[in-house]
């Protein structure tokens, strides 16, 4: 049996560290050392150490000054003797079978990482179960997928080849977010994995952990980005993986950015500076706008560095209702919902906001799922049915709906594609869209069902499917298709299990094959100009 080499970094947890090394010991797999590192702790972390120690021969104990869970890794990785390596925070813990799980992939003498998924756990509320990881071999993913997800880059929950450590010689940096610091690096170097697609690791969420303190500290996640590009250099892989680098940092920095209220523009100033400083082609990168449903939106929000709610999306809505001519001021609309994102993509709708401002953009991402809605005709002006208006408003003025099927409607329909794309064409835009339809399933990575109103899904898709095929053979536009093996709603989306919800794993198939189109443009026009 091959021996694992378990590194226990340690630092003021005796609250949390009986549990931990308890369900080490509890392991059904025995071949293992544990290696604990005393990072300075001045609690009774030591007497725990020392004592389970005595209990048992394979722990051993090395006591060092407060370094920090990078310094005390590495501390931990030099001392290892095992085949494989694995890490494990000190007020986490494993399921018993976490070693024999992961340690049975190993039969497969080309692997040389193994990863499983995780359970959050809240203290007070039920523990959830994460499948990030095992959404890597659902899509296939390749290192470049796995730098551009940038999704769990904890070292935790992984076992790795020794050899192969020792080998890179990359440590962990001494500073906060340590596992972003080499994340990007390191799975270039494990790029034969296997994934035991079941939640192994229990990952403790609290208050004052490292990572709970730190969570939306933009600074110190910049420190641990540049850390990770001057790796990539170092070791010649910028250049490779450059455009899978950018979407790895807008991943971690986008969300902080969200997260500063009040002083977002300085904030944004300072991520502009690391942007520019470490990617050329930032400022080359143009204007993008997404039409038609949330899918669109969600598309567009993985790909810009800082998404602009206000000018760049609109959702719930369908091309007639984008080039129809305005309300006056005596229509009414009772906002009877809270969703302040859904009230402002309904006013944008009705306002016309992108047909009066006509704001140049270099790209349209559009998908046609919203043509699937009847129209609201208010006197000359016609706007989307949107499950978003069916849920949040109640219409005050005298309306008439004009229902999709109808023969009229269709004939407006083709009217407004070439109202649309002729304002597309004397902009110079280019439109990428996305050929999305309603999903028949709904599930998870592992469990799928289909819809019980599975009749009804598949004739709104095969109208869906007249439109694209319309738009597709009368304009141009730079098509992006979904596999239908990912086209499932998941069934824990927040917003409810619906068909015109898709899954984590689709977005970002869709964001992959967008960005890919973008980058291929910019990468073209940088050739012509040398």
């Amino acid at each position: 049996m091959e021996t694992v080499s378990i590194i226990i970094p340690v630092y003021n947890v005796d609250k949390y560290l009986t549990e931990c090394l308890s369900s080490v010991t509890n392991q059904t797999y025995r071949n293992f050392e544990v290696i604990l590192i005393d990072d300075g702790s001045t609690d009774n972390s030591r007497d725990i150490c020392v004592n389970w120690c005595h209990k048992d021969s394979r722990f051993n104990y090395y006591y060092q000054e407060n370094g920090g869970l990078g310094s005390a890794r590495n501390y931990g990785v030099s001392k290892a003797k095992g085949l494989w390596l694995t890490f494990l925070d000190s007020d986490d813990w494993w399921e018993p079978i976490y070693l024999e799980k992961m340690i049975s992939k190993t039969k497969n003498k080309k692997i040389n990482a193994i990863y499983c998924d995780t359970y959050v756990c809240i203290q007070g509320r039920e523990k959830k179960p994460t499948h990030v990881r095992s959404m890597l071999k659902y899509i296939q993913a390749d290192t470049r997928d796995r730098i551009a997800l940038g999704i769990n880059a904890s070292a935790c929950g992984a076992l790795y080849k020794k050899k192969i450590w020792d080998e890179i010689k990359i440590e962990f940096p001494h500073i906060i977010f340590e596992d972003t610091g080499i994340y990007g690096v390191l799975v270039h170097y494990f790029s034969s994995y296997d994934v035991v697609e079941m939640p192994l690791y229990n990952y403790r969420k609290r208050n004052g952990s490292i990572m709970d303190t730190n969570k939306y500290e933009y600074r110190k996640m910049i420190v641990a980005l540049d850390s990770l590009l001057t790796l990539a250099r170092k070791h010649q892989l910028f250049e490779t993986y450059r455009n899978e680098y950018f979407e790895l940092c807008r991943s971690q920095l986008y969300p902080r950015w969200k997260e500063v209220k009040g002083i977002r523009e300085p904030v944004k100033k300072q991520m502009i500076e690391f942007y520019r400083r470490n990617f050329s082609f930032y400022d080359r990168i143009g204007r993008i706008v997404s039409i038609g449903s949330p899918i669109s939106a969600k598309v567009y929000e993985g790909i810009v560095a800082f998404p602009n709610v206000e000018r760049d999306i609109y959702s719930f809505t369908s091309i007639v209702s984008m080039v129809s001519e305005p309300p006056d001021d005596e229509f009414k609309l009772n906002y009877t919902g809270k969703n302040e994102y859904r009230l402002r993509m309904i006013q944008k709708d009705i306002e016309k906001t992108w047909l009066k401002n006509r704001e140049k953009c270099q790209y349209i991402i559009l998908d046609l799922l919203e043509e699937r809605n009847d129209f609201i005709a208010y006197r000359d002006c016609l706007f989307t049915l949107s499950e978003a208006v069916d849920s949040e408003c109640d219409i005050t003025s005298d309306v008439k709906i004009v229902h999709r099927d109808s023969e009229r409607s269709n004939e407006r329909w083709m009217e407004a594609c070439d109202k649309f794309f002729k304002i597309v064409k004397q902009n110079n835009m280019k439109v990428i869209l996305l050929e999305l339809y309603l999903c028949e399933r709904y599930g998870d990575l592992v469990n799928q069902n289909k819809y019980n109103n599975i009749d009804d899904i598949q004739r709104i898709n095969k109208k869906l499917n007249h439109y694209y095929n319309y738009v597709k053979n009368h304009y141009d536009v730079t098509l992006v298709k979904l596999d239908s093996e990912y086209t499932y709603t998941d069934r824990e989306y927040k917003f409810g299990c619906y068909p015109w919800y898709f899954n984590e794993c689709a977005i970002y198939l869709l964001r992959k094959n967008v960005r890919k189109i973008i980058y291929n443009d910019m990468d073209g026009k940088e050739e012509g100009a040398s």
